[in-house]
């Protein structure tokens, strides 16, 4: 092959296709080569790709120095290009270099940057899968283990964007679903999670899963009393990797067998397989090696597996469309010739009957082209100044509307409380009041305090952020401490009126969002929910996730509201306020608050309620 870009790209299969094989030391020198040849003809995008290779290369070897030095590599001539996906594979393996030296924060940092930039191409959906994989690998290392289910979850959530080989992604989440499900033991769930994992893996090629799974699977039967049939699959996992010449998992595998044998009583058998377990296990100094070697080999089959089908996908469609032009163009030339001829006698014909009309009519129409012309621009700058009025009017209109709201809230709302408390203190000041009697009223006198600090806090916020003066410190925090503060402060004001309070978040969920203003969502749906409650009445706080997001619901069991009433909660141009079941005044500024702050940490919120039946607010807030 000539010294081109062709033959750099060739050099690159070659590599794939000779680690491969488990042959590291032939490998390096192919890369080595690339990486010569790209410098030689200037191209840098090749160069890019060596280096990869070499990070790849090294790593398999376990020189780790040399590994992070060529993707470092790597990541500044892609930073260079601008080339958002090679800048994220290089993130990517930046962090399998981390990985394998236990460095499990900056492997994290690294696949998290991988993950940010894959989520927003969305191209290539296997490589936001991998990304979510590693990030559940290391939280697993971290025995975080929420953390990694989440990840796993959101990985599996990822594959139905996947065209090619989807049940095989689909069964790799799903088998360390049931892994983590097996660790917190949940054997019965870990065991559906494996089986279905093992239904949709298409064949014996995909061995390096299927004997991981019956493993597992040989672990849960011993451990629920079914000895025969944990067995078999620990057999089954054995017959798998020898086979397959799988040598890091063999030790493994007679381990299991060894126990299944001991779990029958078959004690003969137990002690054979349990020596070359201790045999095996022994001879394998570099097992770890090996081990990453497989992983390696199994990942680039599943990368040269997608590559293959996009290929033939693109060349089936090219060839379907050369057929399709060719058709198109023998039927265009029908249609062309025809056309001529019966446009060509058409046209000799009408120029006969139109010349001396046309001359004379030329020199009219172009006077009543003009004058159309100037009639045009004047309407469209009378269109243009109208349109600027009508903004200029809706503007002042909002403006002056907003004004009017914040002098009456300041006027009314919060003087009257205060004024009471004013009166109150002058009172017990005259000694008009006991002390007694003023420590009776003390408990009420708080509330009022509350209720008219939150609702100060509410006007404050309202006018920060009509002003554009707010500005969000978004950070990871756990939402379950904030849910159990506010529950905590609005015990007294729920316990007053008989209302149960329940939170149903029983883990801590970090979230990345601005604290406070998440803060002032909660306060305001816990205080409205409150407010339209009567005796007897609960309160609940329950969450889900959905793919990245947490969606928090405050649902209560209070009078809930009409279709109408939803329809107009979030107008940001209605302050209307509704008196609670004891009275209970507000600002009508609280769920206008509550949605300019959730879409500004980039959630959304809802409500759902039936006149009658209670109702649930539901916002979302992006998980960490």
């Amino acid at each position: 092959m000539r010294d081109d870009t062709g033959k750099v790209n060739s050099l690159r299969l070659l590599f794939i296709a000779t680690i491969d094989s488990l042959d590291v030391n032939r490998a390096l020198p192919i890369a080595q080569e690339q990486l010569s040849l790209a410098q030689k003809i200037h191209f840098e995008k090749g160069q890019a790709m060596a280096y990869k290779l070499l990070s790849v290369g090294y790593e398999t070897e376990g020189n780790m120095e040399k590994a992070l030095g060529a993707s470092l590599n790597s990541l500044k001539i892609y930073e260079k290009l601008k080339d958002s996906a090679g800048i994220a594979s290089s993130y990517n393996n930046i962090g399998n270099v981390y990985q394998d030296e236990n460095e499990t924060d900056e492997a994290l940092n690294y696949f998290k940057k991988s993950l940010d930039i894959y989520g927003k191409l969305k191209n290539v959906p296997e490589n936001q899968w991998r990304s979510l994989m590693n990030i559940g690998r290391m939280y697993e290392k971290q025995n975080r283990d929420s953390l990694a289910l989440n990840s796993y979850q959101q990985s599996l959530a990822a594959c139905k964007d996947i065209k090619t080989n989807q049940n095989l992604y689909i069964a790799n989440s799903l088998y360390h679903i049931g892994s983590i499900s097996y660790d917190r033991r949940e054997y019965d769930l870990s065991g559906a999670w494996l089986k279905k994992a093992l239904r949709l893996i298409p064949g014996a090629r995909e061995a390096y899963p299927v004997a991981e799974i019956y493993v597992l699977l040989s672990k849960i039967c011993i451990i629920k009393g079914q000895s025969d049939q944990g067995l078999a699959y620990a057999i089954k996992a054995l017959d798998i990797v020898k086979r397959e010449n799988y040598e890091s998992q063999l030790a493994e595998c007679y381990l299991q067998v060894s126990n299944a044998f001991a779990a029958l009583n078959n004690y003969p058998k137990a002690y054979e397989f349990e020596k070359l377990h201790i045999k095996l296990k022994d001879s394998l100094l570099s097992s770890e090696n090996i081990q990453k070697i497989e992983r390696l080999q199994y990942n680039y089959s599943l990368e040269k597996k997608d590559n293959l089908n996009r290929e033939l996908l693109k060349d089936k469609k090219l060839a379907e469309s050369d057929v399709s032009l060719e058709k198109a163009i023998i039927q265009r030339q029908y249609a062309v010739g025809g056309f001529i001829g019966t446009a060509l006698l058409s046209f000799i014909l009408l120029s006969l009957f139109y010349y001396n009309g046309f001359k004379r009519k030329k020199k009219d129409n172009e006077l009543l082209n003009l004058k159309q012309q100037e009639i045009l621009q004047q309407n469209e700058e009378i269109t243009t100044q109208s349109e600027e009025i009508i903004k200029q009017k809706e503007y002042l209109e909002q403006a002056n509307n907003s004004k009017n709201k914040l002098f009456s809230i300041i006027s009314h709302d919060l003087r009257s409380p205060l004024a009471t408390l004013q009166a109150m203190l002058l009172m017990f000041d005259k000694e008009y009041i006991t002390g007694e009697k003023m420590v009776t009223l003390s408990g009420q006198l708080l509330e009022t305090v509350k209720r008219t600090t939150a609702m100060m806090d509410n006007v404050l916020y309202w006018a920060m952020s009509q002003m554009d003066g707010i500005r969000l410190e978004k950070q990871v925090f756990d939402i379950r401490e904030l849910v159990i503060s506010n529950l905590g402060n609005y015990n007294k004001q729920a316990g007053d009126k008989k209302i149960v309070l329940i939170n149903k978040l029983d883990q801590a969920t970090n979230v990345m969002a601005d604290p406070n203003t998440i803060d002032i969502v909660l306060r305001n749906l816990v205080s409205n929910a409150i407010k339209f409650c009567t005796e007897n009445d609960s309160i609940t706080i329950s969450s889900m996730i959905r793919e990245r997001f947490l969606c928090l619901s405050v649902s209560d069991t209070g009078k809930g509201m009409s279709i109408e009433t939803q329809q107009r909660l979030f107008d940001s141009s209605d302050f209307s306020s509704t008196y609670g079941t004891a009275k209970e005044k507000g600002t009508g500024l609280g769920l206008n608050l509550c949605k300019e702050f959730v879409t500004m940490n980039g959630g959304e919120i809802r409500v759902e309620s039936v006149l009658g039946n209670g109702s649930t607010f539901t916002f979302t807030v992006p998980l960490a």
